[in-house]
């Protein structure tokens, strides 16, 4: 039967005694570094992680210095945040500790109708890790009741890679819209926002002014597209901008009257060749991938519809 011995000292150190461990008899390990508690340097030192002794000790160490940052061991981590997280159960987590944080201004910067946890998840499918990172990080650096498990969270999200579920498909964020009914929900499937602003724009277009026969209001919105093809790992994702109740349809349609414009007007053109030859290719290229590649890709999502009822008549 093995014999272990166990000291902390005043400086914070364990030390470990087993003369059946020729590699580990008689060292120490500093469990304090700067202004932090390493719990974690327990995680793969033989035995220690099992051991009450050990355990108690660290949470000693803890107690005495509330204001360390402190990193829990391995399994204490695990029951916080586990280590395979979904991006659903990241974007949960994010956003359950913003609100944990600071309750008053997580209410103040929520509107209604708006999803934070579909949008974190967007977010985070397009590649966009590093300002949750950064946010964590300031969390941490606050030494709060939540600095804990936001340094764990932030330790999932360093090691998260984008999933995508099959056949997702492509969203839009609302970013903001002078016609509020459109914003909720702030996240929306392409084809249903598609839909909502052709609706918008013949109700909006048909009431005119009579003495200029213009139509009483155009509505502004900006918004953010995400979507992903077959294969792709990430989401792609690009802003946009249309005025509703100017007759020229809804949300898709907008986009390619835009873009055809910007491929086919001489003055956008040549304020654009004045950036220079290699930016002008490069602007190009993209006008020219987004009309014939980009666009008619989300069309074929607002064309489902259509698409079901054509193939369900062919079968009967």
């Amino acid at each position: 039967m093995q014999a272990f011995s166990f000291c902390f000292c005043l400086l914070f150190k364990v030390e470990y005694r087993d003369p059946e461990d020729s590699y580990y008899d008689e060292a120490e390990f500093a469990i304090v570094k700067g202004n932090t508690v390493f719990g974690n340097l327990m995680d793969d030192v033989r035995f220690y992680g099992e051991l009450a002794l050990v355990r108690g000790g660290i949470e000693k160490i803890h107690e005495a210095l509330p204001d360390y940052k402190y990193v829990p061991m391995r399994d204490v981590r695990e029951a916080m945040y586990p280590e395979k997280m979904t991006t659903e159960q990241l974007a949960e987590a994010v956003d359950e500790i913003a609100e944990a944080f600071d309750p008053y201004e997580y209410r103040d910067n929520v509107e209604i109708g708006e999803n934070t946890v579909q949008e974190v998840m967007l977010d985070l499918r397009s590649g966009n890790i590093h300002s949750y990172i950064s946010y964590l990080k300031d969390i941490v650096d606050e030494e709060c009741d939540q600095s804990v498990r936001a340094g764990v969270l932030m330790e999932r999200l360093k090691a998260y890679e984008p999933e995508l579920p099959k056949d997702m498909e492509p969203m839009v964020y609302v970013n903001y819209c002078e016609e509020s009914g459109l914003m909720n929900p702030r996240c929306q499937k392409l084809s249903d926002l598609d839909s909502k602003t052709v609706e918008q724009d013949k109700v909006c277009y048909a009431d005119r002014a009579p003495n200029t026969n213009e139509p009483k209001t155009i509505a502004q919105m900006f918004f953010t597209v995400y979507y992903a093809e077959k294969g792709d790992q990430m989401l792609h994702h690009f802003k946009g901008k249309i005025d509703i109740g100017t007759g020229n349809g809804g949300l898709l349609n907008q986009l390619k009257l835009q873009n055809e414009m910007r491929l086919t007007d001489e003055s956008w053109i040549n304020y654009q060749k004045g950036k220079g030859n290699e930016e002008f290719q490069k602007y190009m290229e993209d006008l020219t991938d987004m009309q014939n590649h980009v666009l008619p890709y989300l069309q074929s999502f607002c064309s489902l519809e259509k698409k079901e009822c054509r193939n369900a008549g062919n079968s009967r």
